[in-house]
């Protein structure tokens, strides 16, 4: 219920949590339906006793009687405790990591540029490529770190590097270029790109190379 509460915009602490009277032995929950998804009612009603028996059983005891009020309040203060406690479980040293580091970009502590092409990235996009700039971090940056960074978010990308001349770096995307996808890659080049390497772009069009026909239409060919 506290998953869902965030996915509904409400903070956990709106939630107030109480002693479920008809409850389940079987489930944690009691309210009526299942599937819910939507929260109808900020007074969450669940079995503590389905977990946390031992810790419940003598506090909820109808005999006690005395400062119930304060009982209740006691009650959902425990629960929303080990609710933290709860979603907290699942979570690595690394994802802990992760968070940090995407809080500090989010803060501009990497730069007001970096920040502001960070947000081009949706969060599928943030997931893939925050573990590869926390590797970078930890072990310095890379050719790899860079070929890695640009795969996970163009899958069809094609790299080259010119023999004659190997500090340039030719990159063919295959996409439209448009304004979010610029801050993307000024953000990839800026955070994973060695100092000293030459990068070029090409978007839509592929550079012509003698003998490979498909880079060699009419109109479709980019100038080295």
């Amino acid at each position: 219920m506290v998953i869902k509460a965030k996915q509904n915009n409400l903070k956990s602490s709106e939630l107030f949590f109480k002693q479920g009277n008809d409850i389940s032995p079987w489930y944690e929950q009691s309210f009526s339906s299942l599937n819910q998804k939507e929260i109808e009612n900020t007074n969450i009603e669940i079995n503590s006793f389905y977990r946390f028996n031992d810790l419940f059983s003598k506090f909820l005891n109808e005999g006690f009687l005395e400062n119930i009020e304060f009982k209740e309040k006691f009650f959902d203060l425990v629960i929303h405790f080990l609710s933290e406690i709860d979603l907290s479980k699942g979570i690595s040293k690394e994802s802990i990591y992760l968070l940090q580091l995407e809080e500090e970009i989010d803060l501009g502590v990497f730069g007001k540029e970096i920040e502001k092409n960070f947000k081009a990235f949706n969060k599928n996009e943030k997931d893939k490529i925050l573990p590869i700039l926390l590797t970078q971090l930890k072990l310095g940056s890379s050719m790899y770190n860079f070929r890695n960074a640009l795969k996970s978010i163009y899958p069809d990308v094609l790299l080259y590097q010119m023999k004659e001349e190997p500090h340039r770096i030719l990159i063919y995307l295959g996409i439209k270029k448009d304004g979010k996808q610029i801050k993307k890659m000024n953000f990839i080049i800026d955070m994973f790109l060695e100092v000293g390497y030459k990068p070029r772009i090409f978007w839509e069009n592929h550079f012509g190379v003698g003998g490979v026909k498909q880079t060699l239409h009419l109109d479709e060919i980019e100038l080295l």
